[in-house]
């Protein structure tokens, strides 16, 4: 069994088990996506060359069109994430293929939930010690969310406002589990 397949199996039993709810307190599970990692001394540039804008700053996301992330992780690494199927996200991984010097793959082994709606600040009041209402738009923070460590990505206005969330696939289940009982509880 494949890293994809292991890890869509993780995330389709909790799924299955915690339906996200349909409401104005919305969690949803984002696992229709992929994520090419990519890193080394010259993997900013080559992803240039591969027609990618990089973020500006250290945990600035970019986004490519709608369905597309560009999250800089480190000085000399970069996580994309697109919908399924891409061409984007095709087109890394076989530009990786040809290994280019000073530039490494790195397996994503990330889940993707997103908490939206009303209710979603009191969700994070609930669970997380960081204040992510304030945090701005766009830019990855990293933090334990319900005593599970997550890259938090806000999106959207104050007055729309997301979180887009990446937890290891293998404490995905436990922390779906706990975000939905707390938006079944709100």
């Amino acid at each position: 069994m494949n890293l994809d397949s292991t890890r869509r199996s993780a995330v389709d039993a909790l799924t299955s088990a915690a339906p996200a709810m349909t409401h104005a307190n919305c969690l949803t599970d984002c696992n229709e996506t992929r994520k090419v990692g990519v890193k080394g001394p010259c993997a900013l540039a080559w992803l240039r060359e591969q027609g990618v804008s990089n973020p500006p700053d250290l945990y600035d996301v970019t986004r490519v069109g709608d369905c597309t992330l560009v999250v800089r992780v480190g000085a000399d690494e970069v996580i994309v994430e697109s919908h399924i199927p891409s061409d984007f996200a095709d087109r890394l991984d076989n530009a990786l293929i040809d290994r280019a010097p000073g530039v490494y793959r790195v397996e994503q082994e990330l889940a993707s939930f997103l908490l939206s709606g009303a209710a979603a600040s009191s969700v994070w009041h609930q669970t997380c010690g960081v204040d992510l209402v304030n945090e701005p738009p766009n830019r990855v923070v990293y933090t334990r969310v319900a005593g599970i460590s997550c890259g938090v990505i806000p999106v959207g206005a104050d007055t729309d406002r997301g979180y887009r969330i990446w937890v290891d696939y293998s404490f995905a289940p436990e922390l779906w589990s706990t975000l939905v009982e707390i938006v079944r509880d709100l």
